[in-house]
């Protein structure tokens, strides 16, 4: 289970919630969650993690990456220097 979804049901929150929250797509919510992309927008993992805290859960945008992964420029990605 991704991080995403571990902290989204600690919050007792359902993928239509959290979106209306965040303001992020459900559709994306869902693809994170099941890891069905290999790095996200950082700006929708933001916007996620803020409205994780807003519920209580200390989250961060960096503890919400698929794969542990972080955008930089030029779409090359290097692994967080937390990953295994």
């Amino acid at each position: 289970m991704s991080r995403l979804k571990r902290e989204r049901k600690k919050a007792k929150l359902s993928q239509p919630q959290l979106a209306r929250l965040s303001g992020v797509g459900q559709h994306t919510i869902s693809r994170l969650e099941n890891n069905k992309v290999l790095v996200g927008s950082f700006d929708s993992l933001t916007k996620l993690a803020s409205a994780l805290r807003i519920c209580g859960r200390k989250v961060d945008a960096v503890d919400l990456m698929p794969n542990r992964q972080v955008l930089v420029k030029g779409n090359r990605t290097r692994k967080h220097r937390g990953a295994a």
